[in-house]
């Protein structure tokens, strides 16, 4: 591995490759602009493709500073192929309480393709974008108006936790149709460890259908009865 990385260097100072370190590609084309390249990676310009077994592409995405989520609803995008698994947030200020950013970590519930042209300093490939699945099997559901309908695990929504719940047990609401894979709480203060404020991350873990509001499919659904009927030829 250390050859290889000594040889995509000569390739950098030979002229070969012209991207510069602020350029990112990830797991397809269609690259998450939220990524960006660190100080420890490089771009080369040959493209490799490898595949992740179920569980074995984990990344996150970057909640940004300037969407406090704290203090009301959110919807979150859905990536074929991949399933919340947790989330983080952050607040910061002597007195004020502001939201620092946080992040969603995500890990693939099927078998996905990636392809990358970036590596870090000891010339191993990094996959920072979400992959394609090689395979699926999701049914498909309609939309009318401001209804839609969202398969398993498609829609996710993190739901505020009012209370401060680090020094007591707390039970926190059931929404049917629904699970719960991520907390995140925050703190601030100069001197004091003050409550910042924090949230539940939920998945649907049966199809349901949801209402649309100002800010997007930010309330629970309804879960869908399903009858499959088999037709015998």
């Amino acid at each position: 591995m250390k050859d290889k990385y000594i040889r995509l260097k000569a390739m950098l100072l030979a002229g070969t490759i012209t991207l510069t370190s602020a350029s990112l590609a990830g797991c397809s084309n269609n690259n998450n602009n939220n990524n960006s390249t660190g100080s420890n990676q490089e771009i080369v310009s040959e493209v490799t493709t490898t595949y992740f077994g179920i569980g074995e592409h984990i990344i996150s995405v970057p909640i940004s500073p300037n969407n406090d989520i704290r203090f009301s609803n959110v919807q979150y995008d859905y990536y074929p192929g991949y399933e919340p698994v947790g989330i983080s947030i952050t607040a910061h200020g002597r007195e004020d309480n502001d939201f620092g950013g946080g992040a969603i970590i995500y890990s693939n519930v099927q078998e996905v393709e990636c392809s990358s042209n970036l590596v870090d300093k000891n010339g191993n490939y990094l996959y920072l974008d979400f992959g394609t699945p090689t395979y699926t099997d999701e049914e498909e559901y309609g939309s009318n108006n401001n209804i839609k309908e969202f398969d398993v695990g498609q829609h996710i929504i993190s739901v505020p936790i009012s209370q401060d719940n680090r020094f007591d047990q707390f039970q926190y609401e059931y929404h049917d149709g629904y699970e719960i894979v991520g907390i995140a709480t925050s703190a601030h203060g100069m001197y004091d460890n003050d409550f910042g404020g924090g949230v539940l991350l939920y998945k649907n873990i049966t199809p349901v259908k949801c209402t649309r509001v100002d800010n997007g499919y930010t309330s629970f659904g309804t879960p869908l009865e399903i009858e499959k009927t088999k037709t015998l030829k």
